[in-house]
């Protein structure tokens, strides 16, 4: 209960923040001004957005950090920010509302409710019980400069990646341009929108985008379903690695799930924008930065569990970390019983 309280709290500073802006700039002076907070939020939303986010999100994440002890919010609230943007642009007094930005809304909060509902249950809704064990270790490596050096490294950070995967919802609210300072919109200098034409029918396209994401969200909910069932397993028998459903197709499925349904994302703003736009460029990016990065160093730390090394190493050679090939396909299609039979 307390953990709610918490999380709830924690959210509502940058909404009532993104409500204070729409209902200060609503009035016809605030529109005309040329200088100013109104100004700032109608000319430029993206940067104020980031502004907004940086002032209530990651500062008071970073001091609820310093008092707790640990940096636990921001995984139990990780599925709470795209929400929260895609808030800010519904709400926006320039955004051009049509059946793109709705839908990207619907699959937002769909994709928040299983990635949060996913958390819960792997913690058990203990939410606070355990911090990340990648910022547990800069903790320990940081030492007694971590609580200055965990505003950068982690809070900034968090903000960096929620802020670029959510850059497409830009272009969903019909703003052209990527409202960020190196990929401004060059329509006119002193204003950051350029309106798309949305009332553009959805054609083929946005259908491919729509398919996309719903595979890629059924894949990441099958696949943590598949390893909390693993997870809770009372049976001492049970494989150091787990090997089975769509574990077999790629070493970290969920992850998969989750790289297309941003991808698809990116793919809707194009759509948007009736070709390629720098939006598109957000996800691409941070999918490119955990697929190098992150997701070979969970490589690296599952594989150094002594119990796990040799299981880890025969399934890392046979299965791909990310993106099935032809083989992992094959295995996976293939039923268990021959598969066992062949190993014999």
């Amino acid at each position: 209960m307390r953990d709610s309280v918490v999380l709830t709290l924690a959210a509502a500073p940058l909404v009532a923040a993104t409500w204070a802006l729409r209902l200060a700039c609503e009035s016809e002076e605030a529109r005309e001004s040329e200088e100013g907070v109104c100004h700032g939020y109608l000319a430029h939303p993206t940067l104020t957005l980031h502004t907004l986010i940086f002032l209530t999100y990651v500062l008071g994440f970073w001091a609820h950090s310093l008092v707790a002890g640990s940096t636990w919010l921001l995984d139990a609230a990780r599925p709470l920010l795209p929400i929260s943007i895609q808030l800010y642009y519904l709400s926006h007094p320039r955004a051009v509302h049509s059946e793109r930005m709705v839908i990207g809304a619907a699959l937002i909060i769909m994709w928040a409710l299983r990635l949060f509902r996913a958390h819960g249950r792997r913690y058990e809704w203990a939410l606070s019980s355990k911090e990340d064990w990648r910022r547990a270790d800069l903790r320990e490596a940081f030492g007694k400069w971590w609580p200055a050096a965990s505003l950068p490294v982690a809070f900034i950070a968090e903000q960096g990646a929620a802020c670029a995967r959510c850059l497409p919802l830009r272009s969903l609210a019909g703003f052209a341009g990527a409202g960020v300072p190196f990929l401004p919109s060059f329509e006119d200098e002193s204003d950051d929108v350029a309106a798309l034409n949305v009332d553009a029918p959805l054609g083929l396209a946005d259908t491919g985008a729509l398919a996309v994401a719903l595979v890629g969200l059924a894949l990441a909910f099958k696949a943590d379903e598949e390893l909390l069932t693993y997870i809770r397993s009372a049976d001492k028998k049970k494989p150091p690695v787990y090997t089975e459903g769509l574990w077999r197709l790629s070493r970290h499925p969920n992850r998969l799930g989750e790289h297309l349904w941003w991808l698809a994302l990116a793919g809707a703003a194009c759509c948007a924008n009736g070709g390629f736009c720098p939006t598109a460029l957000g996800p691409l990016i941070v999918c490119f930065g955990d697929a190098s990065v992150d997701i070979p160093l969970l490589d690296r730390h599952v594989a150094m569990r002594r119990e796990r090394i040799k299981a880890w190493m025969a399934y890392a050679e046979r299965v791909p970390a990310l993106w099935p090939t032809p083989g992992s396909v094959l295995r996976f299609f293939k039923p268990a019983a021959s598969e066992a039979k062949k190993g014999e």
